[in-house]
């Protein structure tokens, strides 16, 4: 994969599928370039989830009181 097809791919990636491509990338080539592209996409996907993660819990608690 070079520069041009990750940055197509990027949206439409799950976190699960950035980290295998991570993996992999790490096995492989090790281009630090899509690496760094790689785990910034990766770790905005995951701050979303833990926050919705979080809003969820906080919200639960409120309903339950």
């Amino acid at each position: 994969m070079n520069w041009r097809e990750l940055n197509a791919r990027l949206g439409s990636l799950r976190e699960d599928e950035l980290e295998g491509m991570i993996r992999e990338e790490m096995k492989g080539e090790r281009r630090p370039t899509l690496l760094i592209r790689m785990h910034q996409r990766f770790s905005v996907l995951r701050n979303l989830r833990e926050r919705r993660d979080i809003l969820n819990a906080a919200t639960a608690e409120v309903q339950a009181q």
